[in-house]
């Protein structure tokens, strides 16, 4: 089945690097937020309609690793942070803007749906994630890596031995898009 998290990439004239930013020049309304004690999810919208570009931001507390995935409303699941231009999982107390400066976001619906509820899921964990590392991920054209179908327990315990996931903390977003 066809994502419904369409990732599309537009590169600028000059390749952007990621910068953790605790100061975003671009200001990003937060309204749709989720939240744990080491991190802060929110999206730019309450909710989105067929074709809109989403913006996320996510907050950190503490120095750790981050994974950030959309997840459709069937389980399949796309790794958003890391991504081809944001390669590296390690990240410093502040704020993360998705998509990078280079690449963008957009929401579709397939053919005969009028409505559904999306997610989006964070995963912090202090410990590194037993499957990063250098070209542990290989990103494809899109600058994004599909995860297949996954549950929510999985997401959140994904490349994390048990002592990282007792230490790890989520926080998940309901994202609804008509059209």
């Amino acid at each position: 089945m066809k994502p419904l998290f369409v990732f599309g990439v537009l590169l600028a004239s000059t390749f952007a690097t990621f910068a953790q930013d605790p100061a975003p020049a671009e200001k990003i309304q937060r309204v749709n937020v989720a939240e744990s004690k080491e991190l802060k999810i929110s999206t730019d919208q309450p909710s989105y309609r067929h074709g809109d570009q989403v913006k996320l931001t996510v907050e950190i507390a503490k120095e750790g690793h981050l994974r950030v995935y959309g997840v459709n409303y069937d389980n399949s699941t796309t790794l958003l942070f890391p991504n081809n231009l944001q390669k590296d999982d390690h990240v410093t107390p502040g704020t993360i803007t998705l998509p990078p400066a280079g690449l963008e976001i957009f929401v579709t619906l397939e053919k005969g749906q009028s409505e559904i509820t999306e997610h989006i899921t964070a995963v912090y964990s202090p410990e590194p994630f037993s499957d990063s590392g250098p070209g542990a991920i290989r990103f494809p054209g899109s600058g994004y890596v599909e995860v297949g179908v996954t549950t929510s327990e999985g997401r959140k315990s994904r490349g994390l031995v048990p002592t990282a996931r007792a230490k790890s903390a989520s926080a998940e977003l309901e994202v609804q898009i008509k059209k």
